[in-house]
């Protein structure tokens, strides 16, 4: 064990117990997640706003990490939707990207739905890899693509629209030619674009 932490943790617990001094909450995350109690964590993933559960994140960092968290548990255990610069992102309860327990079937049925915002979609994109940045998640291609093909902006030196799968991946597997032309009805070049960034990162 680390005695620094340990003599950290002591000196916190003593003021506790001594002058009824309570931790914030951002140092008990930190140094001492032990000492969080239900109530304190219930009231983080889901009592507080965005910005103030974005800001706590952030003083964990120690740097200005995310824009918005908002609230864990709506579309799996211990998930929330984070906004960091311009992308979406999902996170677990210690800020890193995270996609367990996703069941991507019904998340994609739920924002066709309109039961939850699509920057779920485009967070679960993002955050399933490391690779690639993604925005602009077309939604009426969700209507008529595959369940695990997504027709989605890629951010790169140039923008562009492409064709990924459930892994986040860029591809042309699974695009028949009914389903190509109506990709081309909606967005004409998303199909060369995608073949152009699978050679530009050598994945054909």
């Amino acid at each position: 064990m680390n005695l620094k932490n340990q003599h950290i943790k002591n000196f916190f617990r003593f003021l506790e117990k001594k002058e009824n001094r309570k931790t914030k909450f951002v140092i008990k995350y930190r140094i001492m997640p032990e000492d969080i109690s239900e109530k304190e964590m219930d009231v983080f993933k889901h009592h507080i706003s965005p910005e103030k559960r974005a800001g706590l994140f952030n003083g964990i960092f120690k740097k200005i990490w995310y824009s918005y968290v908002l609230p864990f548990d709506i579309v799996a255990p211990s998930l929330a939707l984070a906004t960091q610069l311009d992308k979406f992102l999902l996170i677990n309860q210690y800020g890193e990207p995270n996609v367990t327990g996703i069941d991507l079937k019904k998340l994609r049925q739920n924002v066709i739905n309109d039961e939850i915002p699509i920057g779920y979609l485009e967070g679960y994109l993002n955050s399933v890899q490391e690779r690639f940045l993604y925005y602009n998640l077309d939604r009426k291609s969700l209507s008529f693509l595959p369940e695990n093909l997504f027709l989605i902006t890629v951010s790169l030196s140039l923008n562009l629209m492409i064709i990924v799968n459930e892994n986040g991946m860029p591809t042309t597997s699974g695009v028949t030619k009914k389903i190509k032309k109506q990709i081309e009805d909606i967005q004409p070049d998303a199909y060369e674009n995608t073949i152009n960034v699978m050679i530009r990162f050598k994945m054909i």
